[in-house]
């Protein structure tokens, strides 16, 4: 997603949308992926492990 459409769909400011953005990718919740002028952001891959699984 781009940073630009969570400023939109949040109603909050860019520097808002960039500051908690910026920790949460510190803290390794999210993705912050620079192209151009733009960030695109995504959750990081998770690694599932089936509950059944004994290995």
């Amino acid at each position: 997603m781009r940073q630009a459409d969570i400023v939109t769909e949040t109603d909050w400011s860019n520097a808002k949308v960039s500051q908690l953005l910026s920790a949460m990718d510190e803290e390794g919740r999210i993705d912050k992926l620079r192209i151009g002028r733009e960030n695109l952001i995504s959750l990081p891959e998770v690694d599932t492990v089936d509950p059944g699984d004994d290995e």
